[in-house]
């Protein structure tokens, strides 16, 4: 066991997380469900079972009921420790094109959807926020990898 969580240094949740960018540079953004007030990547944690393309397709369903086809690129990825769940997230971050018609509308993980640009996001200082910032928009962020 580590000190920072039930889970050992070696357990990690791996999820996915989607950059989807509209014709204006906006980067596709999900409005939590949680009690907390954030704006997060389109994406989350791959179930047992999943593959990575599957579990983003799976996740993009759940929070952008969108259910078309996709075109995928890996951006990149990265560590954290999430105090939320007690262990360390690895997300795979992929650059994402939506290749069948989509309107933006919330699916049933979400309270709403939207195309942001870094401007809206001058309020949030979360985690997510700094995850959009950084894959998103190219933002020099780095957040580490522990924070108290």
């Amino acid at each position: 066991m580590n000190r920072t969580g039930k889970y050992p240094d070696t357990i990690y949740r791996v999820g996915t997380k989607a950059v989807i960018k509209n014709e204006e540079g906006k980067v596709l953004c999900v409005h939590d469900t949680g009690e907390e007030d954030m704006w997060s990547l389109p994406g989350g944690g791959l179930d047992h079972g999943d593959d990575v393309p599957g579990g983003l397709k799976r996740e993009l369903g759940e929070e952008l009921d969108y259910h078309g086809e996709v075109a995928l690129e890996y951006n990149n990825s990265c560590v954290y420790y999430s105090h939320a769940i007690g262990a360390f997230v690895l997300y795979l971050v992929f650059d994402v094109e939506l290749l069948d018609q989509y309107s933006p509308h919330a699916g049933i993980d979400a309270k709403e959807v939207a195309y942001l640009s870094p401007e809206d996001l001058a309020g949030y200082n979360d985690r997510q926020a700094e995850i959009i910032k950084k894959y998103g928009f190219g933002e020099a962020i780095d957040f580490p990898i522990l924070r108290p």
